[in-house]
């Protein structure tokens, strides 16, 4: 099939009850519950617009939203040990409606898959010969069946030497990629199916504890061969690259996802200069930098000359901060301050990373009730901001640099898409 810009999700199923390894998705890999290796992985690939685990468990809940994973509450009729993995995928869909093109449905018992392989099925759906991509599995091995007799009758009619032979071909369960209409059929995959092979140690999936204990031992062994890495490298350019191209695919990936939530914004804050009001911005730490940065291109100048712009950055005035902070809480710094300077038609931004900074929430919550636009800029998910503002401009990303990163990006576009209104108007005036 030919893949344009669908809309390509992540669901990874992920029960609270497993029998063979009681709490199995929660147990402790390489310092990380077990689901969250597949949801990092998930969220890694540039392929990917969103992630979702599918679960009954208030734990696991928690446990992937930390990760940065959606959450889809399914029933408990669903988290049963005979209910298939299929109908979970189908409620997941239902839940999440039409919106969804592409469908990845992966294991979370699968936890070596890598990013790279599910961009690479990905890559391979928009093959027109393919409907489908699985991960599969080299085997070498030698099987047959037995007659109603008992007597064995092998595959292989001959035996030979392995680089000699063809392989099969194991479906290893990580990963199943189909167009949503085939997973809301009752089915993982069509009928021309693609395949993209994974090695036999990334293929481990684990269902009992002896699987567990192998991947212990590959995670141990990968985190002690990552470290001597770090300790032992010598290319310093190598590593700028490697940085380089992580922020580079994480602001190409933003990009895809908020292109129309930052085109509202523009027009929100637009609105709201019209209309003679003004704009407040705000955050912690780097974020203070950036709500300060942003309201300097605004009052001072981006790229042209021009009127200033009424905008306020709530991180500056040490004062205020201070005096706020003792008498009532750093929790209310930002809060009374919204509460003595907005007004109806105001736009407040409130930058948090994780998206639960108490401060910044209570702000926007304040803001809100004062009739401001609210709008949020955050990592994956949004966190409680994400609950409170009127729109939420949430990065892809967990990763606290990389989000940074974008941020600045958008606060750029959104100035200087601001500020050709600006001129625009200007120039309007003049011509007046």
């Amino acid at each position: 099939m030919v893949i344009d810009s669908d809309k390509t999700i992540a669901i990874i199923p992920a029960r609270g009850g497993s029998k063979g390894i009681p709490r199995k998705n929660l147990r402790p890999l390489g310092g990380k519950p077990l689901v969250a290796w597949t949801i990092e992985a998930a969220l890694a690939a540039t392929g990917i617009d969103a992630v979702y685990v599918s679960t009954e468990d208030n734990e696991i809940a928690e446990v992937a939203r930390r990760y940065g994973a959606e959450i889809i509450e399914r029933p408990v009729e669903l988290a049963t040990d005979t209910a298939s993995s299929e109908s979970v995928i189908i409620h997941a869909l239902q839940v999440l409606g039409d919106t969804v093109d592409i469908v990845a449905f992966i294991q979370p018992t699968s936890p070596f898959l890598k990013p790279e392989i599910i961009d690479q099925a990905i890559a391979l759906l928009s093959d027109p010969r393919y409907d489908s991509v699985i991960t599969v599995e080299e085997d070498y091995g030698y099987y047959g069946t037995l007659d109603a007799e008992g007597c064995y009758h092998p595959f292989r009619k001959e035996r030979r030497r392995r680089q000699e032979m063809e392989p099969f071909y194991r479906d290893n369960g990580a990963l199943y990629l189909a167009p949503r209409q085939i997973f809301m059929e009752g089915r993982r995959m069509g009928e021309r199916v693609g395949v993209v092979v994974m090695s036999a140690e990334d293929s481990l999936e684990i269902d009992t504890p002896f699987d567990l204990l192998i991947a212990e031992q590959i995670a141990a062994l990968r985190t002690m061969a990552s470290q001597e890495k770090i300790e032992d490298a010598r290319d310093i350019t190598q590593i700028i690259e490697t940085e380089m191209e992580q922020a580079a695919r994480t602001v190409e990936q933003a990009g895809r996802v908020l292109i129309s939530r930052l085109a509202q914004a523009v027009q929100r804050i637009v609105e709201a200069y019209q209309e003679g009001h003004k704009m407040l911005v705000m955050g912690n730490g780097g974020s203070a930098a950036d709500a300060q940065h942003m309201v300097a291109e605004l009052v001072g100048r981006f790229r042209h000359n021009r009127r200033p712009l009424p905008a306020l950055a709530l991180t500056t005035d040490t004062s205020v901060l201070t005096a706020v902070g003792n008498d009532f809480g750093f929790e209310h710094v930002f809060a009374r301050q919204v509460e003595a300077w907005v007004q109806p038609g105001d736009v407040v931004i409130g930058i948090s990373t994780g998206g639960n900074s108490p401060n910044i929430v209570q702000a926007l919550r304040q803001a809100r009730q004062a009739g401001a636009f609210t709008i949020g800029l955050t990592g994956q998910g949004g966190g409680k901001v994400g609950q409170v503002v009127h729109l939420l401009l949430n990065v892809p990303s967990t990763d606290t640099a990389h989000i940074q990163e974008v941020h600045t990006v958008l606060l750029h576009t959104l100035c200087a898409l601001v500020e050709q209104w600006a001129l625009d108007r200007e120039k309007i005036v003049e011509e007046a």
